[in-house]
């Protein structure tokens, strides 16, 4: 696409009705933690569209803000990395590095803590593994990755968010999905 191109195309997202995105990791206070390289995702999560839905697997979840953050850096970030075929420390050794090279991902950290417009946000947790996963790449690329896993979560964590509806408007309330 062409610069102009994805100026309209983000124009278009940040207007839109609806924004649907996942999420680099969630806490167990439902604290959301994301980074981006652009800004593009990032910030239509935190202002633009009328609505933000967020579809995440338990993988995402950590117990802790600390946790979250290290699954974001050491996790999604490496994966993320060699998937765009960035030249980063991260997509090389699978840990970050808090490196500053041209082609780091991680120009953004935004933590999420509430919206202050009531229903804005919604995070519909999936209770199951999603995402990018690079032992399942068909080009078996990012082989290198295996074995970088998200922080354990305790068997309460699994059982507080399966099949459970986060809005994020005010406050935190959990709504059980039919």
């Amino acid at each position: 696409k062409t610069p102009q191109e994805k100026k309209e195309l983000y124009a278009k997202a940040v207007c839109a009705d609806y924004f649907f995105m996942s999420t680099n990791a969630i806490t167990l206070d439902g604290e959301l933690v994301n980074v981006d390289g652009a800004g593009n995702r990032v910030a239509c999560l935190c202002n633009g569209p009328d609505h933000v839905i967020i579809l995440a697997g338990m993988n995402k979840v950590a117990v802790t803000l600390e946790e979250a953050h290290d699954r974001v850096r050491n996790t999604a970030a490496p994966i993320n990395a060699l998937r765009l075929n960035k030249k980063t420390p991260c997509s090389v050794t699978g840990r970050c590095s808090q490196c500053q090279s041209p082609d780091c991902i991680c120009s953004q950290v935004v933590v999420t803590r509430r919206s202050h417009i009531p229903g804005r946000i919604q995070v519909i947790l999936i209770g199951e593994e999603l995402g990018y996963n690079p032992t399942t790449d068909p080009q078996n690329v990012h082989k290198g990755l295996s074995q970088h896993k998200p922080a354990a979560i305790s068997d309460i964590g699994v059982r507080l968010f399966a099949n459970t509806l986060y809005d994020m408007g005010g406050h935190y309330r959990r709504k059980q999905l039919a």
